[in-house]
């Protein structure tokens, strides 16, 4: 995934590090950096990470005032390290719809598919689940500490009956984290529909695996053998999103959302920001 981005992005560097096998992709040379500046002013961040984007902008834009001395940039940038978005913050891209999202269109109007299919590459999850002891049926689930604002739009577009009170998906908690799940089959449809031939990362896989049981389970082959072959599926797909999770746990612990600065050495690029 990481070498695709660096080949449409035509920039930075991909380290692998051995002891944890993780791979890490840096862009660190200011003049490549305004192409990346360019491209999330064109396609703002939906989240809170729009105000680290702020931030990491403020700060490019401090490096690049040739009538600050070292000492002033320096001083602007700690002080930019220190901000941190109000409480209940949401991304100035909502402003379009009026930070309310009533209906499908409005959601798509800022929730672009790439971004969305992005998210659920690292947040969502495609699994079977036991209706009965001798059925299967298709479960699709979203991890996140979003706000409530792209919950309801994530919702409209994939068609997850919404919470009426909450005016977004029934969610539950587990860790500190809210879990979006459906198992209706309208919604399965729908999920199946809008994720045709578009991940490109590890979570393929599991859609795959997940797309070859939902072609057998609408299959005319009998019950006994539709219900081994979606066993089969279902312990492959069981092996790959464990793994999948133990990556993901890896990542998080091992990157934060930060503002570095390197004032030894005026010929290596600061600051670079990095997050999951």
């Amino acid at each position: 995934m990481l070498y695709f981005i660096k080949s449409r992005l035509g920039v930075g560097n991909i380290k692998k590090e051995n002891k944890t096998n993780i791979f890490t992709y840096k862009i660190r040379d200011r003049q490549k950096l305004a192409h990346i500046i360019n491209i999330f002013d064109r396609y703002p961040l939906l989240t809170k990470k729009y105000f680290d984007y702020l931030k990491f902008k403020e700060a490019y834009t401090i490096l690049e005032n040739t009538n600050l001395y070292k000492v002033k940039q320096d001083e602007l940038i700690y002080a930019l390290v220190k901000k941190v978005p109000s409480e209940g913050y949401i991304s100035p891209a909502w402003k379009i719809v009026n930070y309310k999202v009533s209906c499908t269109n409005e959601a798509k109007t800022v929730i672009f598919k790439p971004w969305l299919v992005g998210y659920i590459e690292a947040k969502g999850s495609f699994y079977l689940i036991n209706k009965s002891k001798d059925s299967l049926v298709h479960g699709f689930e979203i991890t996140t500490n979003l706000c409530f604002i792209i919950k309801a739009a994530i919702g409209k577009i994939l068609g997850i009956k919404t919470n009426p009170k909450a005016g977004c998906p029934k969610s539950t908690t587990h860790a500190g984290a809210s879990i979006i799940q459906t198992t209706n089959s309208r919604a399965i449809e729908n999920i199946i529909k809008y994720f045709h031939n578009t991940m490109k990362g590890m979570k393929s896989l599991s859609f795959k695996l997940w797309l070859r049981a939902h072609s057998i389970l609408n299959s005319n082959m009998d019950n006994e053998k539709k219900f081994k072959k979606l066993n089969k599926i279902n312990k492959l797909l069981i092996k790959t999103n464990s793994k999948l999770k133990s990556t993901n746990l890896t990542l998080s612990h091992k990157f934060n959302r930060s503002v570095h600065t390197n004032s030894n050495n005026s010929n290596i690029n600061p600051y670079y920001i990095t997050g999951i």
